[in-house]
């Protein structure tokens, strides 16, 4: 996409946008390979997925949580462990970006038309800034689609289905 043809306005939504169908996304193919390790598979799959995995109580983060607890139970070898648990600390980054995006505070400055500035505020109080331009979110864009290509990959480390 030519981000530069687009206003302000236009940029920001769909940064976010895209940000958050690549959230959304990425979190499927982490119930993916929850699914494919518990062995579940057509209308358990489904009754599963849809009563545990897709319930808002069971956040993107407690599925990250879950994973990373499944490497160290799998009986995969070590690289594979190692491949996975670099996996989830890249959907894990990219999740706190998703995050910083959608719930902080745009300081950008009205003269600087696509340089989003988002401010966002840690737990301790601190305050930090996230610049995002063209360049940087399409390198952003670009990491996530290797996120969901890779998990795709790792789903088959699990066994066929």
């Amino acid at each position: 996409m030519d981000y530069r043809s687009l206003s302000k306005e236009e940029f920001d939504a769909v940064v976010t946008g895209e940000l958050t169908h690549y959230a959304l996304w990425i979190e499927r193919a982490l119930e993916a390979l929850i699914i494919r390790f518990f062995g579940f598979s057509g209308t358990t799959s489904e009754v599963f997925s849809r009563l545990i995995l897709r319930r808002e109580s069971f956040t993107f983060s407690s599925k990250i949580d879950l994973i990373r607890s499944l490497a160290l139970e799998s009986s995969l070898a070590q690289d594979r462990i190692q491949l996975l648990q670099s996996l989830i600390r890249q959907v894990e980054n990219f999740k706190n970006l998703r995050n910083s995006l959608a719930h902080g505070l745009d300081v950008s400055d009205q003269e600087d038309t696509l340089n989003l500035k988002i401010e966002t505020v840690s737990r301790q109080g601190k305050s930090k800034i996230l610049q995002v331009s063209p360049e940087s979110h399409q390198k952003v864009v670009d990491e996530a689609q290797s996120i969901l290509d890779e998990l795709a990959k790792v789903v088959q480390f699990f066994g066929p289905k």
